[in-house]
């Protein structure tokens, strides 16, 4: 009873957002990983979203759906412990992550 037409229309309008657009593009030199895995220096595992590797920066997106905000704070601060682990792993790139908020078509971007 769920048409996928609707969600078509969501995940669509969210990808041509001007600050989402730039990172599903296709660009020379750029590797990009979805759910990609690392480790964080005591060794757990930890699942990205998407990381997006080009030649002198990365970014990282965490996708959020729901509708609601409530629980930002936590979103911020793993997405914080993502680019911590990232600027270890790639030194010398600007790493930068970016909460995407799906269905509200809304990003916040973390230095």
């Amino acid at each position: 009873d769920y048409s996928i037409d609707p969600v078509k229309r969501e995940i669509l309008e969210f990808l041509h957002h001007r600050e989402v657009r730039p990172y599903f593009v296709p660009k020379l030199g750029r590797g990009v990983g979805r759910e990609q895995e690392f480790s964080d220096p005591e060794g757990n595992l930890l699942r990205m979203d998407r990381v997006i590797m080009d030649e002198d920066r990365i970014m990282v997106m965490d996708y959020k759906t729901g509708g609601e905000k409530k629980a930002e704070e936590k979103y911020f601060s793993q997405l914080k412990n993502y680019i911590r682990i990232l600027r270890d792993l790639y030194p010398g790139r600007e790493v930068e992550g970016m909460i995407a908020y799906v269905d509200l078509k809304e990003v916040v971007k973390v230095k």
